[in-house]
């Protein structure tokens, strides 16, 4: 289908960055490649993970509370990363909207001492289907400060670890970015695009 008369067509060569973007209800992870040829590189350094690589991270936001679940938890086994993963959570401090730390950062910093004036958020994706009931995000908090405190932590660090190496090369400006989300996931604007496999995903 041609473009619109009033829009210019969409150039691949003006982006010769693709950065795909794997946001978990758990855990969450990236990968990017080169127009150029077809290998698809992982990120696999995340921030204050351990020594096990889990290119996928996870999130998870901290907040000044303690741990904060929208539903009651329903199984005893815990959720295990994949490779290339890092934790989908948040962290805050009570009554504040700041990100403290997120990720691997934000489940170091919930289960040290005297962490009872934080909280600790996970799987705040949810929030994004109006279906669900669901018990109130803390600190007057909605899912898209949430999500966005968390994206944009992600993403800052995501451009940091592409600057080390040939993607160094290229104008930030000049990354093109997929969204992908699991069967049955929402997209951030609640909006899904599906592919063969099965998955979710959104050009952005």
């Amino acid at each position: 289908m041609a473009a619109p008369a009033n829009s210019s067509a969409f150039n691949l060569a003006d982006y010769p960055v693709i950065i795909g973007i794997d946001f978990g209800t758990t855990f969450s992870g990236c990968c990017y490649a080169f127009t150029q040829n077809e290998e698809v590189i992982d990120i696999t350094k995340w921030p204050k993970q351990n020594n096990n690589v889990y290119p996928k991270v996870s999130f998870y936001v901290l907040l000044p509370v303690s741990f904060h679940r929208p539903f009651k938890q329903t199984r005893s086994t815990p959720t295990l990363p994949l490779p290339h993963q890092t934790p989908t959570l948040a962290y805050y401090k009570r009554g504040s909207k700041d990100l403290v730390d997120w990720g691997h950062g934000a489940r170091r910093a919930a289960f040290k001492p005297n962490t009872q004036d934080h909280v600790l958020l996970s799987k705040f994706k949810l929030y994004l289907d109006e279906n669900l009931q669901l018990e109130p995000l803390p600190n007057n908090l909605n899912v898209v400060e949430v999500i966005g405190d968390y994206l944009r932590a992600f993403h800052s660090h995501v451009t940091t670890e592409l600057q080390k190496g040939f993607a160094g090369n290229y104008d930030p400006t000049k990354f093109r970015y997929v969204s992908i989300s699991r069967r049955g996931g929402v997209g951030v604007d609640g909006e899904n695009w599906r592919d063969d496999g099965g998955g979710v995903i959104r050009l952005l």
